[in-house]
This record gives C-alpha cells, sequence and structure tokens, in this order.
C-alpha cells in the first residue's frame, strides 16, 4: 500500500475519531437537556422566577452547544470527504 494510502487511512480514521466524539457529547447534552427539563417540571411551581430564568438558560446553553457541536461535526464530515478525495486522486496517479 503506498504511503500516501496508508496516510489517507490514518486520517480517515482519526476524522472519524472526532465524528464520534462529537457524537457522543451531543448525545449528553441531550441528557442533560432531558433531566433539566423534568427537573423544571418537577419543581416548577415551587420556583422563583430568578430560578426558572436560570434552568432555561442552561436548557437554552446546552442547545446551543448542540447546535455548534453538529455545525463542527458537519465540517469535520465535510473536510474529511475532501481531504479523502485528494489522498485517493493522488494514491491512483501514483500507481
Amino acid at each position: 500500500m503506498p504511503a500516501s494510502a496508508q496516510f489517507g487511512k490514518y486520517a480517515a480514521n482519526a476524522a472519524s475519531a472526532v465524528v464520534e466524539d462529537i457524537s457522543e457529547r451531543i448525545r449528553q447534552l441531550a441528557c442533560q437537556i432531558r433531566e433539566l427539563q423534568q427537573q423544571l417540571q418537577q419543581v416548577l411551581s415551587s420556583l422563583s422566577e430568578q430560578d426558572l430564568n436560570q434552568l432555561r438558560q442552561r436548557i437554552q446553553a446546552h442547545y446551543q452547544e448542540i447546535f455548534r457541536l453538529e455545525k463542527e461535526k458537519a465540517r469535520s464530515r465535510d473536510r474529511n470527504d475532501s481531504y479523502l478525495s485528494v489522498v485517493l486522486s493522488v494514491a491512483t496517479s501514483n500507481t
């Protein structure tokens, strides 16, 4: 296997690991959102307006982080696809 193909395989594995890490963080945030929403429902009547706003802000911050991570994951996938096509074209031109 040419060195460029081996490097391409390594790069693809690294990019895949990044996407998996991002996906795991998104899953964690989604679980935290569900927990916060459950807490909010359980104590809705006993919380002050300030406490309600803090919970809402935490939930909103998690949603914003998920959105940012989804964009990062998409960019990582796009970079990986572009990089792999270049590596593959170089590898095939060397054979």
